[in-house]
This record gives structure tokens, sequence and C-alpha cells, in this order.
């Protein structure tokens, strides 16, 4: 278990925590659920058709772009945001349900 961070948030502790509020409330508002307080560092999940291995800081190897943040949102679903090419808002998020995920890996 690694310190939780957001890949290419600069500004300290503050910066970063602003940023996963932002993330947290994208994610509620795309789902209709509300987030939970826990800090996801990773899943393995089955996603088209493949097992796979998310990391916040690594490469998703369904679209090669780089794992911003997991978010659990209500009971049963998992939001994943990816860096974006447009850094003024949110690039919608990967979703997944609980029957996709095998394991999580929470931040220390």
């Amino acid at each position: 278990m690694g310190t939780f961070f957001i890949p290419q948030e600069e500004g300290g502790v503050p910066a970063i925590e602003r940023a996963y509020r932002e993330l947290r409330d994208h994610a509620e508002a795309h789902t209709g659920a509300v987030s939970r307080d826990r800090r996801i560092e990773g899943l393995i999940c089955r996603r088209s058709g493949r097992d796979c291995v998310l990391r916040v800081g690594e490469l998703d190897d369904g679209n090669g772009r780089t794992v911003v943040a997991i978010i659990q949102v209500g009971r049963s679903t998992f939001t994943v945001y990816h860096l974006g090419a447009d850094a003024t808002r949110a690039p919608a998020p990967v979703v997944l349900s609980q029957s996709d995920v095998y394991d999580v890996t929470d931040f220390e």
C-alpha cells in the first residue's frame, strides 16, 4: 500500500485534496450515487472481456492513459478517472460494477 496521491497534481496536500474532492463530486454527478471516503490505490477487475489491473499513477492497458483516481460510489460501483487531454474538465470515468471487481487495494 502506498501513500495517497493524484498524478501530476502540484501544490501540496491542499491542492491534492481539492482535486480529489472535485473528482468525487464529478463521480457523484455522473452516477447519481454518493461517493465513499475510501481512498483506493488499485483494482483487479474484468473489463471488455479480459482481466486487468488498474493502479493510480500507472498506465491503463485498456486505453493507454494514466489512472488518476479510483472512486467508489454507492455500495457497488467504482469510477476510474484518467488523465485527459483537456485539463479544464474531468473526462468521463470508466464505470465498473462490483461484479466486475475482484479485488480492491486501499491507500495507507
